[in-house]
């Protein structure tokens, strides 16, 4: 029994890395975090803070983008938005938009993280 049970593991483990592999030959975008390391805004950082510290903790990999010392990444984060105003932390797939610090945290608690991070949320 315990030498099935290690086959069928093994078998898992083999289709896991094919998918794995499969989807990273589709060429999926990468996941872009817009954030800012100059605030004074206490809810901005904290808010960033819950962000890298679920991405992280999910081994999520994701290119971190700061407006407050790359030239035209803020420009580039609202012009993708859509909205002039829009503030950090914001988090797209390549230049698809997912949403906010509110929208990453309304799809923690509907256990919708990893749909909301492909973007087929």
């Amino acid at each position: 029994a315990e030498e099935r049970e290690c086959e069928q593991h093994q078998r898992s483990k083999q289709q896991q890395q094919q998918f794995f592999t499969a989807a990273m030959s589709e060429g999926q975008e990468e996941l872009n975090y817009y954030m800012t390391s100059v605030s004074s805004n206490l809810a901005i950082k904290k808010q960033q803070q819950r962000i890298e510290l679920a991405l992280e903790g999910k081994g999520v990999k994701f290119n971190v983008i700061d407006i407050s010392v790359m030239e035209g990444a803020k420009e580039k984060m609202r012009e993708l938005i859509g909205d002039p105003t829009a503030l950090p932390p914001q988090l797209f797939r390549g230049d698809k938009y997912l949403g906010n610090f509110d929208a990453f945290e309304a799809a923690i608690e509907d256990n919708n993280l990893d749909a909301f991070l492909n973007g087929s949320a």
